[in-house]
């Protein structure tokens, strides 16, 4: 009973090893680090989305699952993917789903988005980086429907014009940018 007991201490440590090395070289691969979004911002985030009954939400790099999760609950009538590259996250984001099974709706897919054509995203909800955002803006811009919402968390799109910018009080005062697809050229 007590090798049983060591071999499953050995390899549930060489688990969490393997994983943490894992999230270690994505973070490097993709210079940023997944990080969780707080609750409230989560809510904020939801809440600034003006369309009634949207057909397609799409997170962008949704790391652990947090704001895919809440949208799904908010719009079960809606189809929610979440994108994810790095494995530890969206592992974590598909056993978080699993332990949701009335999110239907919701599924999670490892897959660059930079590759995924978003013409039929009526609303875009991401938590990424200033370079994300200045990459992300250009391909949006061509590929979004008009009308199309863009709900950001804490950085901005670099020459759309913002929509409306709500702050979230506590200790980061996180701002949340959401901004609207026209049929006005980039930066308009």
């Amino acid at each position: 009973m007590e090798l049983f007991v060591e071999i499953i201490f050995s390899l549930t440590g060489l688990c969490l090893i393997t994983a943490i090395a894992l999230n270690e070289i994505y973070q490097q691969k993709m210079k940023v680090s997944p990080m969780p979004t707080a609750p409230s911002t989560r809510h904020a985030m939801i809440c600034s989305i003006e369309q009634k009954s949207p057909d397609t939400i799409v997170e962008l790099g949704s790391g652990w699952g947090g704001i895919a999760i809440e949208a799904a609950k908010t719009y079960p009538q809606c189809k929610v993917i979440g994108f994810e590259c790095s494995p530890v996250p969206l592992m974590m984001a598909r056993l978080r789903k699993l332990l949701n099974p009335r999110l239907k709706n919701l599924r999670f897919v490892r897959r660059d988005f930079f590759d995924f054509d978003m013409k039929d995203a009526d609303v875009v909800l991401c938590y990424l980086s200033n370079p994300h955002m200045a990459r992300l803006e250009p391909k949006l811009d061509k590929e979004l429907h008009e009308g199309a919402e863009v709900i950001s968390s804490t950085f901005h799109m670099p020459h759309w014009k913002t929509h409306r910018i709500h702050t979230i009080g506590g200790m980061y005062d996180t701002k949340i940018f959401s901004y609207r697809k026209t049929g006005l050229p980039l930066g308009a």
